[in-house]
Formats: C-alpha cells, sequence, structure tokens
C-alpha cells in the first residue's frame, strides 16, 4: 500500500497500492474475514501489516509502529485531501 484518500473528516477512505485502489470499508472486512492481507512501509523501511482495531465503536485501519505504538498509516503520502 503506497497512497491513502482521505474524506472531510481526515478518515482514511481508499487505500492504493499495485493492485489499485479498493475503499477503507472493503479492506477492514477483508482484513477481518482473513480473505486478504495489507501492508505499509514505515519511515525505518520496514514492513508491517495493517490491521483493524476498534476505537470509539468504529473498526480503523492501523498499522504498529515499532515501540512507540504510533499509527504507521499516519506518515503514508495522501491523494485528493
Amino acid at each position: 500500500m503506497s497512497r491513502l484518500m482521505l474524506d472531510q473528516e481526515d478518515e482514511i477512505s481508499f487505500l492504493f497500492g499495485p493492485w489499485g485502489a479498493v475503499t477503507s470499508a472493503t479492506a477492514v472486512e477483508q482484513i477481518r474475514s482473513g480473505g486478504r492481507k495489507y501492508f505499509v512501509r514505515l519511515p525505518d523501511g520496514t514492513r508491517t501489516e495493517i490491521q483493524v482495531i476498534e476505537s470509539a465503536g468504529a473498526k480503523r485501519l492501523y498499522a504498529h509502529c515499532g515501540w512507540t505504538g504510533a499509527n504507521g498509516l499516519d506518515d503514508v503520502p495522501t491523494i485528493g485531501s
């Protein structure tokens, strides 16, 4: 996964990669069902798997970023926002 598109609330709406584009809702369902895995390259060059977490009653995409616990998706370039 190389790019994200955010909506007006700065929530992820699309993921983009060499496979094309997928909505965040589709990615959440694919990850939760085990049907697909998505990965992101972190600033230190390591690759980590994107996970689904529940936060404030909503399912969100998250990529664990080392010992800091930061969301690695925060550093992914965005388009159209």
